[in-house]
């Protein structure tokens, strides 16, 4: 469950840019300051996410996470614990195939899964949409802001969003992807002094700066809040991306737990005592 909230957040993965001439993601940079509310710790992690070039950099305390999508790979850094893995996203992909998806109540209803309008704005420059669960689900309600003013391409929107390769299609993710896509917009144009209003399209996507997701589990509701506090244009400091000397290379967290759920399933059933 925490990780699927900081999937939510955006520290998702994509491998959108790796084909060759495919547009750079990020190619100025872009400093985002993310806190992440855990409703079951009831702590708030501060992330800092450095988007530049072809790779999104996540440093929260002694870890670091570098998404490389120009060459496929996810490096993490635990400090720490002295450790480092690199992972390729196919096998990050293998390790998230047979992930859970939300659970829910079977339907026969061609009604859409969630519900989704307009919300109040609470935040300046930002729109705000609501998605409401029609079914028994896990994830029963999802609001989420969008800052336009800052112009994302679909490919970089993606990224940040946390909806595509490798990480498995979840409702949630498209629903926060849709809410960033470009809105429709009205130009005015100039002719021989006459004045003509036409609609037209952006195709910058907006930011997800917000996310207030509430969760259902058993008769108990928990309420994740995602929030960016700052966007700044600044460059990740150097320290954080070079692993330390005597580092061990160590297996990815994802991969771990996988490889083990697969031995686990292997195992001969236990006799019973006579």
């Amino acid at each position: 469950m925490i990780k699927r909230l900081i999937v939510l957040a955006g520290a998702g993965l994509s491998l959108l840019a790796a084909s060759a001439g495919a547009a750079v993601l990020f190619p100025e940079p872009l400093h985002l300051t993310r806190t992440v509310e855990n409703p079951f710790t009831q702590k708030t992690v501060v992330v800092d996410e450095y988007c530049i070039g072809n790779r999104v950099i996540s440093i929260t305390e002694d870890r670091t996470v570098i998404a490389d999508y120009e060459k496929g790979e996810l490096t993490e850094i635990d400090r720490a614990a002295a450790t480092y893995s690199v992972t390729k996203f196919e096998d990050l992909a293998r390790a998230k195939s047979n992930a859970p998806a939300s659970r829910r109540a079977a339907s026969t209803s061609d009604k859409p899964a969630f519900t989704i309008k307009p919300a109040a704005s609470r935040r300046a420059n930002v729109d705000f949409v609501e998605a409401q669960a029609n079914d028994d689900r896990e994830v029963q309600k999802l609001e989420v802001g969008i800052d336009r003013t800052v112009r994302l391409s679909r490919d970089a929107a993606q990224v940040l969003t946390g909806g595509a390769y490798p990480n498995p299609a979840r409702e949630e993710s498209s629903i926060v992807f849709d809410a960033a896509a470009p809105a429709p917009r009205t130009i005015r144009a100039q002719a021989n002094g006459a004045r003509a209003t036409a609609p037209t399209a952006d195709s910058s996507y907006g930011l997800p700066v917000e996310q207030v997701i509430t969760y259902r589990i058993g008769s108990k509701e928990f309420v994740s809040r995602t929030r960016i506090t700052r966007v700044a244009h600044d460059m990740p400091p150097a320290a954080a991306l070079v692993i330390p000397n005597g580092a061990k290379q160590v297996t990815a967290p994802a991969v771990e737990r996988k490889q083990l759920l697969e031995e686990i399933e292997t195992l001969p059933p236990s006799r019973g005592r006579p």
